[in-house]
């Protein structure tokens, strides 16, 4: 783990210890930071709410009920420069959390939130430029952040919907 969050700097890494046998375990939580393992009250963390906030897979593994070589689209980090295992552990491209669970869509609620805001401004400066103490430029760009935020929302908005095509009429 020193490694690991040396190559991640002041990222967080928790690591998840299980002590599972037939009558029950325990599942710790350590946080390492810039090759140190976090002490104190800001490094406790709950196994539970880790655990609920990862895939059921990640779970799974944890438990040992599946191995990760056993989980579908999983692979080896063997021969990983640090460059690539940053990557992957950040969720850029490369093993893609060694296969617990697919990748969440991006939320559209961020941009669509930017794009009302946006649509506020362009309103106001609107209604201050037909007064004659507004500015063409403020607006101006109100209205380029309203496009660019409806843009993005929508773009999120379809990459959250399921792939394949829509259900049939007789389907309904």
């Amino acid at each position: 783990m020193r490694g690991t969050s040396l190559a991640l700097g002041t990222a967080p890494v928790l690591v998840l210890r299980s002590d599972v046998g037939a009558g029950g375990g325990t599942v710790r939580v350590e946080q390492w930071r810039r090759g140190r393992r976090d002490e104190g009250a800001d490094a406790v963390r709950s196994p539970g709410l880790v655990l609920a906030g990862l895939p059921d897979d990640a779970e799974r593994v944890v438990h040992g009920a599946v191995a990760v070589a056993d989980l579908p689209g999983a692979t080896t980090s063997a021969g990983l420069g640090r460059v690539a295992a940053a990557r992957a552990a950040t969720g850029g491209a490369g093993v893609a959390g060694a296969g617990l669970g697919a990748p969440r869509p991006p939320s559209p609620v961020l941009p669509a939130v930017l794009a009302v805001a946006g649509l506020l401004v362009l309103l106001l400066e609107v209604a201050q430029l037909l007064s004659g103490r507004g500015s063409a430029l403020v607006a101006a760009v109100a209205l380029l952040g309203v496009v660019l935020g409806t843009a993005a929302a929508v773009r999120r908005r379809a990459a959250a919907r399921p792939a394949g095509p829509p259900p049939a009429a007789d389907d309904r």
